[in-house]
């Protein structure tokens, strides 16, 4: 095992970071299957309640190894908290949009959060937009439009709540950025996955629909391969500006359309893909122009 850890951290941080952030990509798209999945057959907020109880399953023997003193006591628990509501309330949206609507067209709409990050920054941390922004944001919402297909026949509402999981997601990604630079990524995670359980419990207990044995499998799975995705996205932004890691995250549509032609034999149409491609343009631009100041920083910060 040292030999293991002694080869990896040879690796450069932002390899490191590279390397974690492809491969949360890819648990990231399996669980969006499961999910998808098993959301179609049981209450969304069921599904929320299994992949953060078992999740927190998962980690609580490390919890246990590292002492609760360790992992929870914090000065910044009010953020921590924060964070956790968002985060709960974000993944609840993703899932019932996940069950309701085509993964790609998802996971298109969950790449405008650069879009919400910029506004979350000029909005309430006053930081000054650039003309070059503004209009690569316009861009980004313009993508967004196509893909929700706003006439009266061809809207669905269930697209509202998908892009509103993406703004969630920002204040999300925000708060997480924040709080790496004084917590652990573990700490973050188990904060997370122990007020997510306790979040969801009381909807899941009102909506409770017995799942079978195969579902009870999936519950599993969709929190173990949950967890582990998220402490690879933790570590990838521990290690690495937001910036710098927006080209990869683009990967992740290919994922979920592969995932979703083979399990669900969906096929993207015209406007899932032009609205995707115009989302991704905006959005990667925009986290190029808007990052480098950042970047500077944050490089003598790793």
């Amino acid at each position: 095992m040292q030999a293991v850890t002694a080869y990896w951290m040879r690796f450069t941080p932002r390899t490191r970071s590279i390397l974690w952030n492809l491969l949360s990509g890819v648990l990231f798209s399996v669980m969006s299957t499961l999910v998808k999945y098993t959301g179609q057959q049981l209450p969304s907020i069921e599904v929320v309640f299994g992949r953060s109880i078992f999740g927190l399953l998962f980690i609580f023997p490390f919890i246990l190894y590292f002492g609760p003193k360790q992992v929870f006591v914090t000065d910044r628990w009010k953020l921590q908290l924060v964070r956790c509501l968002i985060g709960t309330l974000a993944m609840t949206c993703t899932f019932y949009s996940l069950a309701k609507l085509p993964m790609v067209d998802v996971t298109a709409i969950n790449f405008s959060k650069p879009i919400y990050i910029l506004l979350i920054a000029a909005i309430f941390l006053r930081e000054r937009v650039r003309p070059i922004q503004f209009i690569l944001t316009i861009i980004g919402f313009i993508g967004i439009l196509v893909i929700l297909r706003p006439a009266p026949e061809t809207f669905d509402a269930n697209y509202l709540i998908a892009v509103f999981a993406a703004v969630l997601v920002a204040f999300a990604i925000t708060i997480v950025k924040e709080l790496t630079d004084s917590e652990t990524p573990f700490s973050v995670l188990a904060w997370f996955s122990l007020l997510s359980t306790a979040i969801s419990l009381p909807l899941a207990i009102y909506f409770w629909q017995e799942p079978t044995p195969r579902q009870w499998i999936e519950l599993v799975s969709t929190g173990f391969v949950g967890i582990i995705a998220q402490f690879c996205v933790i570590r990838s932004y521990a290690l690495a500006p937001a910036s710098y890691l927006a080209p990869l995250g683009y990967i992740n549509i290919f994922y979920t359309g592969f995932f979703g032609f083979m399990v669900f034999g969906h096929v993207p149409d015209a406007p899932s893909i032009i609205g995707a491609v115009i989302i991704m343009g905006s959005t990667f631009y925009l986290m190029r122009k808007g990052g480098k100041r950042r970047e500077i920083v944050e490089d003598q910060t790793n």
